[in-house]
């Protein structure tokens, strides 16, 4: 028997083609599937064993955020699925003004110290332009209230400093292959420009019983709504930096995007995380995601109804009911023609994550 009409049309195509695990959980009491007690160490197989798989294609990522929004009303209701008209002038401006386009990031290999100079010497200049630019601009927002003029300054000086965390970063990658962390620290500063408040996963341990199993996570990045007296989880983001799977070869096109190409054990963790966040999502019943690889942000979003995820938390074979994962190709933020395609949405998101209503 198929799932009750809250699974999507997604959903519906990959339960065709989904073959369930013989290990599938049949009992809380004895459990035939082991999990491992952090998601961290989940492979793709402990997804399917519960029943939830990535979409067998990438969505448009205006597709992505309209499921979200749908789903969202029937959970976690929020007032506004709009941002404030001034964030579009905000966005306008960096398209308009925020031209930098660095080497797409791709291998281990650190650059030479002559192109390192040349990176920061481009970026230090970028940085000026648009400081310059944005100056003149303010005019344009003399009509607006104290408030806006705020946030435009806020703005401006988080973009600012964005580009000054990218001259260290390009600085650092002279010397040595570069950490995932560092990775991770440069997208959190990318995120702030849009009023995101980012801050590391570890800072908020989400967990998930599995019947008589309990599993924790910790996603490398997490962003929370605030100032709500209980918090909700706004999105959650996972970075890695060696990233494909063995048996595929790297496409550099996006267009050529297949993200069953990922390793299982980052498709695996970062459904696991997902899952441990359904409790506390924002966008409750589905929960909003990302998979960051080096420089690029791969959305993701995973629904799942509450009568699976009720079936999931009693450790109940689930064999007949089907959870999906959609997600979008990889946008490279430092391409300033895929950075355009997700400004809107980031504005969205930040809005929603600070808002006091």
């Amino acid at each position: 028997m198929m799932p009750s009409s809250s699974v999507s049309d997604s959903e519906e195509r990959n339960a065709s083609k989904f073959k369930r695990r013989k290990s599938d959980l049949i009992s809380s009491d004895e459990p035939l599937y082991a999990f491992k007690e952090n998601t961290s160490r989940w492979q793709q197989a402990d997804l399917e064993a519960l029943g939830i798989i990535y979409d067998q294609n990438d969505i448009p990522l205006y597709k992505l955020i309209d499921r979200v929004k749908q789903v969202a009303w029937r959970g976690h209701v929020y007032k506004s699925t709009l941002s404030p008209e001034h964030l579009s002038v905000f966005a306008n401006l960096m398209k308009e003004f925020l031209t930098l386009c660095l080497p797409f990031e791709n291998g281990p290999r650190p650059v030479t110290f002559v192109e390192a100079v040349s990176l920061i010497a481009e970026i230090e200049e970028t940085r000026e332009k648009f400081y310059n630019h944005t100056l003149q601009a303010k005019a344009l927002l003399d009509s607006l209230t104290k408030e806006t003029k705020r946030e435009y300054l806020l703005w401006q000086a988080r973009t600012y400093d964005f580009l000054k965390y990218l001259g260290i970063f390009q600085e650092s990658r002279s010397s040595c292959p570069l950490r995932k962390s560092q990775y991770t620290n440069l997208f959190m500063k990318f995120t702030e420009i849009f009023s995101l408040q980012p801050e590391l996963g570890g800072n908020r341990e989400a967990s998930i019983a599995i019947g008589q199993q309990k599993t924790v996570s910790s996603p490398d990045v997490r962003f929370v709504s605030y100032p709500r007296f209980a918090p909700a989880t706004v999105l959650i983001a996972h970075s890695e930096v060696s990233y494909f799977s063995h048996k595929k070869e790297k496409t550099e096109s996006a267009a050529d995007f297949d993200i069953h190409e990922l390793s299982p054990s980052i498709l695996g963790q970062h459904g696991g995380e997902l899952l441990a966040e359904r409790h506390s999502s924002f966008f409750t019943p589905g929960v909003l995601g990302m998979i960051c690889l080096k420089s690029t942000i791969i959305f993701t979003f995973l629904e799942i109804s509450e009568d699976h995820y009720r079936c999931v938390k009693k450790g109940l074979d689930c064999r007949e009911k089907v959870a999906s994962i959609c997600y979008t190709k990889p946008y490279d933020y430092w391409d300033p023609k895929d950075r355009d395609e997700i400004y809107s949405t980031l504005f969205w998101l930040g809005h929603l994550q600070s808002s006091e209503k």
